[in-house]
C-alpha cells in the first residue's frame, strides 16, 4: 500500500507539474500573442501614418505645382500686356507724322559722339528727307560730318549710321528693343497699378 501511495503521490506531482509547464506555457504564449497583437498594430498604425504623410507630401507637391502653374499663367498674361505696349510704342513711332518721325531722327543722330564720322544708311522712302535733316546735324559737328549712304536699310524706319569703328543702329524696332530693358520695370509697375487700380 505504501507502494500505492507512492506511486500516486509521484503521479499527482507529475500531474502538478504538468498543470505548471502548461499555464506557464499558456501564460507565455499568451504573453506572445499580446506582443504580436501589439506589434501588428504598431506596424499597422506605422503603415498608416507613413501612407497618411505620403499622401500630405503629395497634396503639397500637387498645391505647389500648381500655385506655380497660377503664377506662370499670371506672368504670361503680364509679359503678354508689356509686349503689346512696347508693340504698340513701336508702331505709334513707326506711324508718326512727317515733322515729328524727322525731329525724332535729328535727335538720334544729334545724340552720337560728334568726334566720329560716319555714314547713315536709311530706307529708300527716307533718302529725300534725310538730306536736309543730315546738313541741320552736320552743322552742329563740323569737324565729323556724317554722309547719307547710297546703300539704303532694307525696310524701316530710322537708320544705321556705321564707321569702320562703330555702328549704330537707330533704326525704330532697334531703338524700342534696347529701351525695353530698361523701361521693362517701370513699364510693367504702371500697367499692373493701374490694372490693381481697376483703370
Amino acid at each position: 500500500m505504501a507502494l500505492e501511495h507512492l506511486k500516486e503521490s509521484l503521479l499527482a506531482e507529475a500531474r502538478a507539474e504538468a498543470d505548471k509547464i502548461a499555464a506557464e506555457a499558456r501564460a507565455k504564449a499568451a504573453d506572445r500573442l499580446k506582443t504580436a497583437e501589439h506589434d501588428l498594430r504598431d506596424a499597422a498604425e506605422a503603415k498608416v501614418r507613413a501612407r497618411l504623410e505620403a499622401l500630405d507630401e503629395e497634396k503639397r507637391q500637387a498645391l505647389a505645382r500648381t500655385r506655380i502653374e497660377a503664377r506662370l499663367r499670371v506672368l504670361g498674361r503680364k509679359n503678354a500686356l508689356v509686349e503689346r505696349a512696347f508693340a504698340q510704342a513701336t508702331e505709334q513711332l513707326d506711324h508718326l507724322g512727317d515733322e515729328r518721325y524727322l525731329q525724332v531722327m535729328e535727335q538720334w543722330l544729334s545724340a552720337l559722339d560728334g568726334s566720329m564720322r560716319g555714314e547713315v544708311m536709311v530706307s529708300a522712302a527716307d533718302r529725300d528727307r534725310f538730306g536736309e535733316l543730315l546738313r541741320r546735324v552736320n552743322a552742329r559737328r563740323p569737324d565729323a560730318p556724317l554722309t547719307l549712304s547710297t546703300e539704303p536699310l532694307p525696310s524701316g524706319r530710322g537708320f544705321v549710321c556705321r564707321s569702320h569703328n562703330f555702328v549704330v543702329d537707330g533704326t525704330v524696332s532697334s531703338q524700342v528693343a534696347s529701351l525695353r530693358d530698361g523701361l521693362l520695370p517701370e513699364v510693367a509697375r504702371i500697367l499692373f497699378r493701374e490694372q490693381a487700380e481697376g483703370r
